[in-house]
Order: structure tokens, then sequence, then C-alpha cells
């Protein structure tokens, strides 16, 4: 089996280079039907502290245009939360994950590293990098995730 971290190492690259030297918060944008597993984004956070050398904030996002009113709410909230638990007992209270309407502007090198989380078709703003995740071979610059077998 692949270590996981090694794996999404491309993808926490590209989240650093959007945000230090692009100046563009990078959004992790999955799919349609896709579910991220719990140790997805403790691989992931791990890898994106020793990419960026500092602290971390995950966003899940609440995209207003497209939101089914208070239901798609709730969800990003329970996703958050998801979130936390995963990440508490391996990393600490760091990163913090926020549920978010609006995508935090990237801060520079010296602040904690935001990288949003949310739907392939959500709106963000300008100057939001998105990152797709898809299971699907695509001819778009995409990160390209293999299942795991049952």
């Amino acid at each position: 089996m692949s270590d996981p971290q090694a794996i999404l190492r491309p993808l926490a690259e590209r989240c650093v280079e959007s945000a230090d030297h692009q100046g563009r918060t990078p959004v992790i944008a999955v799919e349609r039907g896709l579910a991220l597993a719990p140790e997805f984004y403790v691989a992931l956070a791990t890898e994106l502290q020793r990419a960026a050398g500092r602290s971390l904030r995950f966003e899940v996002l609440v995209d207003l245009e497209r939101s089914l009113g208070p239901w798609r709410a709730r969800a990003a909230k329970r996703q958050a939360e998801a979130i936390r638990n995963a990440l508490l007992p391996v990393l600490g209270p760091a990163p913090a994950v926020e549920t978010r309407t609006v995508l935090s502007r990237p801060a520079g090198a010296q602040r904690p590293l935001v990288v949003g989380f949310g739907a392939v078709h959500d709106s963000v703003p300008a100057w939001a990098a998105v990152l797709r995740l898809t299971c699907r071979p695509t001819t778009l610059d995409d990160f390209q995730l293999i299942p795991a077998a049952a």
C-alpha cells in the first residue's frame, strides 16, 4: 500500500504554490458523488504542514448562490465537524476548521495557510485557485484519486 502523504504531496505543494507564489487561496473542489474519508484530511493536513512550514486553517465553503437553503449550511457544518474530529487526535487543536460563505484572501507566508473545501460547481472569488479532485480520467489539470477497493 502506498504512503497516503506521499500521494498527496503534489496536491499539498500546489496549495502552497497557489497561496505563497500566486497570491491565491487554494480551494480543493470535490466532484459530485466523491466523499473524502477522514484519513484523507489527516494525511493532507500533515503534508500541508510539511510543505508550508506553518499552521493551517481549513475553510468549508457554503456557496450561497447554489445553496439549497439551510440544508447546505448544515451539511457544511457537519463536514467541518467531521474534519475537526478526524484531525484532533492526530494533530491536536490545529489546524482550525471553519465554515465560511466567503473564502479568506491569502495572507502571505507569515500567516496560517488557508485551504478551502467545496464542490466543483461552487462559486469562488477571483482570488481563489480551484484544485479539482476527481475519480474519473479527465483532460483537465485535475488531481485524480483512485478509489480504494472495498
